[in-house]
């Protein structure tokens, strides 16, 4: 089962040579098309796939967060939405832009989260 579920990740993953520097990695800027191929494969498959890719969108939220914080004092609760409602969010975005990354789904579904006010000052605040 293992071996099965690398084999289903390392399917996912996109290959690349040396290249321009990058701004991002991982399955986020993979075209949406890609993730509803994948989705459309056995179940088995398409758990993994979701998975990977969901990883990074959660990871990629996390960040961003992070950011958030630390310049506006202000960020997302991930837990504001279900994971079940995340996930199809995307799923959604993607069946609708098949051309888009998977990443652009992240913006919407972040809108739709609380928005909290943290109880720290931003470390960098911006200036306005």
């Amino acid at each position: 089962m293992h071996k099965l579920l690398l084999a289903a990740s390392m399917l996912c993953m996109g290959t690349a040579a040396h290249a321009e520097p990058s701004f991002y990695r991982g399955a986020g800027l993979l075209l949406c098309a890609r993730f509803n191929q994948q989705l459309n494969a056995t179940k088995v498959k398409a758990t993994a796939t979701e998975n990977y890719y969901f990883a990074w969108a959660q990871g990629y939220m996390s960040g961003l967060n992070e950011t958030l914080e630390a310049t506006m004092g202000r960020y997302r609760d991930l837990n504001s939405v279900s994971t079940d409602n995340q996930k199809q969010s995307l799923r959604t975005f993607c069946a609708k832009n098949p051309a888009s990354m998977y990443r652009e789904g992240i913006g919407a579904l972040l809108n739709a989260m609380t928005e909290v006010h943290s109880t720290r000052a931003p470390a960098y605040p911006v200036e306005r």
